[in-house]
């Protein structure tokens, strides 16, 4: 899908860094981008992800942008926390609320939570601008705890105050 056809050009890379590693993301490439979200139940068993945003309509948050390769070592690094903690908890049948992708904690509508969205950054063909195209509906949540593990891990406070509110 990207307008590059040589990967080694300078021109193939994005404006967009990996929050995580600092590289510039390459056109076409696959990334995660990490919204913070509020889980919303609709009818029946359908849910979804409500972006934060502020009074202005902007980002609470501002996405997080990740390549793969350190997306997929944070999750490497959250399953090895999980066992040394025992942070996995049983999973039981509960319609109402979403459940963390890593450590199956319940997620209570209305909560803040991290939505991992997979795709990729590319070239508007409509506004000639960049874009990120998500890859369809493949995409992790992330509870609190979770987060606050993402946040040690890259020695941030990128959520911490959010935290306090809802404890």
């Amino acid at each position: 899908m990207t307008i590059y056809e040589d990967d080694d050009d300078d021109a193939a890379l994005s404006e967009t860094s990996c929050h995580c590693c600092g590289e510039q993301i390459r056109y076409g490439t696959e990334i995660v981008l990490l919204y913070l979200v509020n889980p919303t139940k609709l009818r029946g068993d359908e849910r979804a992800f409500i972006d934060c945003l502020d009074d202005e309509g902007n980002f609470e948050v501002d996405p997080l942008p990740f390549c793969l390769e350190c997306w997929e070592s944070y999750k490497d690094a959250l399953d090895g926390a999980a066992e040394d903690k025992l942070v996995f908890v049983p999973k039981v049948k509960d319609d109402k609320n979403a459940r963390c992708s890593f450590c199956s904690r319940l997620i209570p509508i209305g909560h803040y939570a991290g939505r991992a969205v997979y795709g990729e950054i590319d070239i508007s063909p409509r506004t000639k601008e960049q874009a990120f195209h998500t890859n369809g509906l493949t995409y992790d949540v992330a509870c609190m705890e979770c987060l606050q593990f993402l946040n040690e891990e890259l020695d941030e406070n990128i959520w911490m105050d959010l935290w306090t509110v809802q404890e």
